[in-house]
């Protein structure tokens, strides 16, 4: 059973009055009503005219007009006639396909229905009869719930017995940023363990980043342990507190690769993120490459033997940050970084002596015709590295793969 037909239980319960907060205050300070706003509920009359304006949406909407539909047009309709246009809606959502036509009056007369009867509308709409239509009208007040009475919709979602729709845990956690490292903390215990633990670091293309509260507690949120991997709730602390960020996942570093791999992986490209942002990207790269200078040799090496750097920088920054390093970390770690274009680290690999740039290169040509390029790498270097013939032979000494008759 998916987390909608839970949802539905929890619905029974709500219509039932069993929930708390089961009557939503309107967002404008309405009181709900079983008519729009800009009906006369003493005219006897009203009925009729909320038919006609009924009407004549649905031919402006067949006309393919759907900009004058929205909030003014939805509040002379009653709650009957909102629940019919956005079912109908729907359901031509669903037929044609046309999704930005359709959709976005069904999802205002949602909006509208919620706004007249709060949590109420997800009873209303859990009886229509398509199950898609259902799905899809549920997850649009969900979020409506979410936004508008955030502990109202936490109180519905912690009932249910399965993992929360993603999307409505982005909403709730991105509310809860808002809000304070405690609530933070709750919709994060929503998410089930192994999966991800930052639900709105997903959706941050379409709906932008969190806004963090002023006085969000951070450490508080780290000290709950890996099983939060909070991304972007990472990356904010580092751009806010990078000396205390730092100090909170340094000594993770010094773990041996494996069971710790995902957790350095995952922390230092957001805090790099948020120093960047903060102190800009060459200062803030040269800041990072000081700090990693200072850890032990075997947290050095733990670092450098995972992708650390998922963030995209220039060669400069690559190379202020390994201006902070000894020669030898400076090849380890270009070494490590697998995921990233080793051209990016060319100006780095200006600042290393030969014992240290030759056997990189070497490294590089041999990945090179290993993946089906020419063996001509070398050569190419020449120039950029003002290799000497010698120097070409030796980094292509070896580079070549086993022909068809080798092992």
């Amino acid at each position: 059973m998916n987390a909608r037909l839970h949802l539905l239980s929890a619905v029974a319960l709500l219509a039932a009055g069993v929930l708390a907060g089961r009557a939503i205050p309107p967002s404008a300070g309405d009181a709900p009503g079983d008519t729009g706003s800009m009906v006369d509920r003493r005219g006897k009359n009203g009925a009729t005219a909320e038919r006609g304006q009924l009407a004549r949406l649905r031919a402006s909407l067949d006309r393919g007009d759907s900009g004058k539909l929205l909030r003014p047009g939805m509040e002379r309709l009653g709650i009957a006639e909102l629940d019919a246009l956005a079912r109908e809606q729907m359901e031509k959502n669903r037929a044609t396909g046309r999704w930005s036509d359709h959709r976005t009056v069904a999802e205002a007369a949602l909006a509208e229905l919620y706004r007249r009867e709060g949590a109420d509308a997800l009873e209303r709409v859990s009886r229509w009869p398509e199950r898609s239509d259902v799905d899809e009208a549920i997850s649009v007040i969900m979020l409506l719930h979410i936004s508008t009475d955030w502990e109202s919709a936490m109180s519905l979602l912690e009932k249910f017995p399965e993992p929360v729709d993603k999307s409505w845990l982005a909403a709730a956690m991105k509310e809860a940023a808002g809000r304070n490292a405690d609530d933070f903390l709750r919709v994060a215990a929503l998410t089930p363990e192994g999966d991800q633990r930052d639900p709105f670091a997903t959706s941050i293309a379409f709906d932008g980043p969190p806004e963090f509260a002023a006085d969000f507690d951070f450490a508080k949120v780290h000290a709950a342990g890996d099983g939060i991997e909070g991304e972007v709730y990472f990356t904010e602390w580092a751009y806010r507190q990078p000396h205390a960020a730092w100090d909170a996942v340094k000594d993770t570093f010094s773990q041996e690769s494996g069971p710790a791999w995902q957790h350095i992986a995952g922390k230092f490209p957001n805090l790099v993120d948020g120093v960047v942002r903060r102190q800009g990207e060459l200062a803030g790269m040269e800041w990072l490459g000081g700090k990693v200078a200072g850890l032990s040799p075997e947290a050095r090496a733990a670092l450098f033997d995972v992708g650390i750097f998922n963030a995209f920088v220039s060669g400069e920054a690559y190379a202020r940050f390994c201006s902070r390093l000894e020669p030898a970390d400076v090849r380890a770690f270009i070494d490590g970084q697998i995921y990233v274009r080793k051209e990016v680290f060319f100006p780095a690999m200006d600042l290393l002596p030969r014992q240290e740039l030759l056997p990189l290169l070497k490294r590089m040509v041999k990945d090179s015709v290993w993946n089906g390029a020419d063996t001509r790498a070398a050569t190419r270097l020449q120039q950029r590295f003002s290799l000497t013939p010698a120097e070409i032979q030796r980094i292509n000494d070896g580079s070549r793969p086993p022909g068809p008759s080798e092992d």
